[in-house]
């Protein structure tokens, strides 16, 4: 074909811009850092009430509708947490949040007695392990400080709560519910704090 012809309006390929750019937006979204979406959606939730109406939706969630776990004082009778009063029960707060013992974030809405898995210990280096047979390079103090070959070699590294190996058991040994982790706590009434310091949200959080 001769790139140099003069193009024929029949042969032309009509490209639909909204398409086009919808999947732009989509590969930008998965891409860019979250820096720059949270700053992005900041600026949105500013600018466009009704986008700050969806977030909050999506986003915030009152504490009367976080399933109860074990931890909480509930008062089966009423109803309540015995700790947090009625206002405090119908003042929204993040939906979600990071687990101190698995350390993913987790959706409140769906905190179950089973939704987390852990193990109580960490993986360290099997000493008895292949690896380490006639290796003059490393010994397992040297490979528990290496990520690279924690991923190459899972199955030489050992949970000391249950003898399971990152390879056949990665997830964790434990199953309760997710317990909201103590540093967003603190950074959360912080934030309260130093963003809304005429509201008592700014009192010591309380963890779930």
């Amino acid at each position: 074909m001769d790139v140099s012809a003069p193009i024929n309006k029949a042969d032309e390929v009509e490209i639909e811009e909204p398409k086009f750019d919808d999947a732009a937006l989509d590969f930008s979204i998965g891409t860019v850092s979250s820096a720059v979406l949270q700053g992005l959606l900041r600026s949105i939730c500013e600018t466009i009430p009704e986008a700050k109406n969806m977030a909050i939706q999506h986003l915030l969630v009152t504490k009367a509708k976080v399933p109860i776990s074990p931890d909480s004082k509930w008062d089966q009778n009423a109803n309540k947490d015995i700790n947090a009063s009625d206002q405090e029960l119908g003042r929204r707060r993040p939906r979600y949040s990071q687990c101190e013992n698995c350390k993913k974030e987790f959706d409140t809405l769906e905190n179950t007695p089973t939704a987390c898995r852990y193990h109580t210990e960490e993986a360290c280096a099997d000493e008895d392990s292949h690896l380490f047979v006639d290796n003059d390079f490393f010994g397992p103090d040297e490979a528990d400080c290496d990520d690279e070959l924690r991923k190459e070699y899972p199955e030489c590294f050992v949970f000391e709560c249950c003898d399971g190996n990152l390879r056949d058991n990665p997830d964790g040994c434990e199953t309760d519910w997710h317990k909201e982790a103590t540093s967003h706590v603190v950074a959360r009434s912080e934030h309260m704090a130093r963003v809304a310091p005429e509201t008592h949200v700014a009192k010591k959080a309380r963890i779930l």
